[in-house]
């Protein structure tokens, strides 16, 4: 619906510029909608088409023979301009290369409306309102009007429909005003009667030109086909109202030479536009890149030397074309061949960074060298360019890699192959081997296949993932030995690692736990808290309690039972957000032993008998406060020392036996003897 609107409004309002025939017109922007509707939304509304072509014809001053006539050719015409377009141009991306544009022109914009006129025309003489002898002043002015509607509208729709939405700097809004002021200036000189009635007659079109160039340069193709627009619509109701350099007797006449104006400065301007608007592509292209140094070379490479060539041979066009037309376009001459020359100044700084690229670059020609970088010649140990530049890329390949190298190049000799990477054996001048890690691609040049080829030494970094596999494989096993828990958490307190031993001793398999909250698994309900809390404090100041430490703690099983645990925390050296890793062991009998022990001390401790623990050698081990009531000395004193301390010198032998017999696992039975205070004097004691 919005479609068949936009195309009836614009029809009746071209209607109302036909002088020569009231249903021929040298304005008809509904051409350019047309052609703009069946390449932005498909061949289906074809259909929208034909109605609202039929429409503005009936409610004009046809049949409804003659309607469908010209409602048929103004359909087929638009149909034919998409079809050749969308086959030939790029389509909807017709507008964004100089090159597709021009197809665009010839095609759309010249042969299409052909058949319009030709139909419209034809319709209007079966149908009896038109005669041979206005014949071809009626094809002629449909066909013109057919034309620049599409050159001016058709670009217009397109790239607002296909363009992001402007974004422009505080600096740019201030240009594009001052533009409009400069455009608008230019257009009351030309069009509108501003200078002396001497001078308005003076050919000064080609003022008109400057402005359109200038959007093209600062604003783009969008701007620009925008501003080509407005200046048509001033410059239209200036020649109507008999202003401007076009204005001649007959309305129709000064139309005819408005519209061809237009119609070449329009096409021209969105020609620079497209482009300056890829030679932005192209520099930015050229500041952004950065993937293989192989693509940059060889993309870059070729694409600086076609838009190179493509830009003089614009240049040369525009010239031509323009010369005519106005002097002040050999300013834009003079720009393109500085354009040129920056271009030629970034080929050289693409040179320069093959020769200081770190990567060992070669371009070879059926097999053989035909240009090294420096770091090339270093990799392999030559010194100079000429020593390699003619020889066999194969000669540098170890002998029991060349014949999978020499495949590869037979594959390229003839076509441009896909990009390729590959590892292999380099063989380096003095005679050693050496890991090589290669990217090829071709491409052709002047009708000829050219490989690169981008090489690295991987030597270092193949012995690196060798000693890096090594290294994870004696972790798996430590994690899979391990007789201590080891449990690894993340920054949000999650389990990122969980072994063999933490499994057995919490009764979780690690697929079970592994994402999941270590408090909510193995943390006593009323301590999980305490964990969360002094987690965030160290995310928070780096402040940790038991980092570093061996603490005992109490820990749940899957099972919800509690059982003690010693634990020590490490955290986990990274770049990115702290981990940490646990060391859990369960200390369950541990502490029953320590509780026996410590039972067992107590009643040593309590005992009315002197109680003395020595080893087999007769050092002495303990010593409880009854020892210390009846020998005199205090543990401090005699833990450590020998047993025969204690016993009169006249008794060693006796201790000497008891010793020996205890050795050789003999029980001794209760006997009498004597021992030695500390003071010397003897006490009787029973053994």
């Amino acid at each position: 619906m919005v479609l068949l609107t936009v195309y009836f409004v614009a029809g009746k309002l071209g209607l109302r510029l036909a002088f020569v025939h009231a249903n021929a017109t040298a304005v008809w922007p509904p051409t350019g909608i047309a052609l703009a509707g069946l390449l932005m939304l498909g061949y289906r509304v074809w259909p929208v088409i034909f109605l609202g072509a039929f429409l503005v014809n009936i409610t004009t001053a046809g049949s409804v023979v003659t309607s469908l006539g010209i409602a048929a050719g103004n359909t087929l015409e638009a149909l034919l301009g998409a079809c050749l377009v969308n086959r030939f141009a790029g389509g909807r991306a017709a507008f964004d290369h100089p090159r597709t544009l021009f197809k665009f022109a010839v095609l759309a914009a010249t042969a299409s409306t052909a058949v319009s006129a030709t139909i419209g025309v034809a319709s209007l003489s079966l149908g009896g309102s038109a005669t041979a002898s206005n014949y071809g002043t009626i094809w002629l002015t449909w066909w013109l009007g057919d034309a620049v509607g599409a050159l001016i509208v058709t670009p217009f729709f397109v790239l607002w429909s296909a363009k992001p939405r402007l974004r422009w700097s505080r600096a740019k809004a201030v240009e594009a005003a001052l533009f409009l002021v400069v455009l608008f200036l230019v257009c009351e000189v030309v069009f509108a009667g501003l200078l002396p009635a001497g001078v308005k007659s003076y050919p000064l079109s080609f003022l008109c030109i400057p402005p359109l160039i200038w959007a093209a340069f600062r604003f783009g193709e969008r701007e620009t086909v925008t501003m080509t627009c407005v200046l048509s619509g001033i410059a239209i109701w200036g020649t109507l109202h008999g202003y401007g350099p076009f204005v001649r007797d007959s309305q129709n006449e000064s139309l005819i030479f408005l519209q061809s104006f237009m119609g070449v400065a329009g096409i021209t301007a969105v020609a620079v536009a497209a482009v300056v608007a890829e030679r932005k592509r192209a520099e930015e292209a050229l500041r952004t890149a950065h993937g293989d140094l192989e693509l940059r070379v060889k993309e870059r490479t070729a694409e600086l030397a076609d838009a190179r060539c493509e830009l003089e041979e614009r240049v040369q066009e525009r010239t031509a074309e323009l010369a005519a037309a106005n002097d002040a376009f050999l300013a834009e001459i003079v720009e393109h061949k500085r354009t040129a020359e920056a271009l030629r100044e970034s080929q050289t700084k693409l040179q320069a960074m093959f020769d200081n690229s770190v990567d060992a670059i070669c371009v070879s020609k059926a097999g053989n060298h035909v240009m090294v970088n420096p770091a090339y010649l270093k990799l392999f140990g030559y010194g100079r360019p000429e020593e390699l530049l003619g020889t066999s890329v194969l000669e540098l390949i170890a002998a029991s890699q060349r014949e999978f190298v020499r495949e590869d190049m037979r594959r390229r000799a003839n076509s441009e192959a896909a990009p390729t990477h590959y590892a292999t054996r380099g063989l380096r001048r003095g005679g050693s081997e050496f890991d090589l890690e290669v990217e090829v691609c071709t491409y052709k040049l002047k009708g000829e296949i050219y490989t690169l080829a981008i090489l690295r030494d991987v030597t270092e970094r193949k012995r690196a993932e060798q000693l890096l596999r090594e290294s994870e494989a004696l972790k798996s096993a430590t994690l899979e030995s391990a007789l201590d828990c080891i449990i690894a958490i993340n920054h949000e307190g999650k389990v990122i690692e969980w072994n063999p031993a933490a499994e057995k001793t919490f009764g979780f398999r690690r697929a079970e736990v592994l994402g999941r909250e270590m408090g909510d698994l193995i943390i006593p309900r009323s301590l999980r808290e305490k964990h969360r809390q002094g987690l965030s404090r160290f995310l928070a100041t780096g402040e940790a309690l038991v980092l570093g430490k061996r603490v005992e703690m109490t820990a749940m099983h899957a099972d919800g039972r509690e059982f003690p645990v010693e634990l020590a925390i490490t955290r986990i050296q990274s770049d990115g957000p702290p981990m940490f890793t646990g060391y859990v062991r369960e200390i369950t009998e541990r502490k029953r032993a320590e509780a026996t022990r410590n039972q067992l001390a107590a009643i040593v401790e309590s005992s009315g008998d002197a109680i003395i623990g020595e080893t087999l050698e007769g050092t002495i081990l303990s010593w409880n406060a009854a020892a210390v009531r009846i020998f005199g000395y205090s543990a401090e004193e005699i833990v450590g020392r020998s047993i025969s301390l204690l016993v009169p010198p006249e008794l060693q032998g006796e201790e000497a036996k008891i010793l020996e017999k205890l050795k050789n696992g003999e029980r001794i039975e209760h006997y009498e003897t004597a021992r030695l205070r500390k003071n010397g004097s003897r006490v009787d004691v029973s053994l």
